[in-house]
C-alpha cells in the first residue's frame, strides 16, 4: 500500500534518500513549473504525488516508504522546443540522480545499478 502522509522534503542530495522513517525526494529543475512524484506499488498502480516547489527544487518526504520503493516524475511545463522546453507530463521520467534503475526503458529490460 502507498503511502498517505506527505511532507515538505529536504534539498539535499539530490535524488533518493532513504531514513529511519522514509525516504526523501529532491530533483532540480529551473523550468518545470510543477513535478509529480510517481509511485507504484507491486502490482503497478501509481500514485502521484505534488512535490514541493522551493526555487529551482522539487522536494518531498514520504513518511513509511523503505529504500528500493519504484518511482519516477512527471513534469508540467510549456512546450517549446525552439526554446529547448519539451515538457510532457504523459511521460514517466527517470531520476537523473538514481542509483539503480528496474523496468523496461525504451524497449529494453533493466535491473541493474548505475552508480556503484
Amino acid at each position: 500500500q502507498l503511502p498517505l502522509k506527505i511532507e515538505a522534503g529536504r534539498h539535499a542530495p539530490l535524488g533518493s534518500l532513504a531514513r529511519d522513517d522514509g525516504v526523501n525526494f529532491a530533483v532540480f529543475s529551473d523550468n518545470a513549473e510543477s513535478i509529480e512524484l510517481c509511485l507504484f506499488d507491486d502490482e503497478d498502480h501509481e500514485r502521484r504525488i505534488p512535490m514541493h516547489r522551493d526555487g529551482a527544487l522539487h522536494v518531498a518526504d514520504i513518511p513509511g516508504v523503505t529504500d528500493g520503493i519504484r518511482y519516477g516524475y512527471r513534469a508540467q511545463g510549456r512546450w517549446a522546443p525552439e526554446q529547448g522546453l519539451r515538457f510532457d507530463e504523459s511521460k514517466l521520467l527517470v531520476d537523473p540522480y538514481a542509483r539503480a534503475v528496474h523496468g523496461v526503458v525504451l524497449g529494453y529490460a533493466i535491473n541493474k545499478a548505475v552508480h556503484e
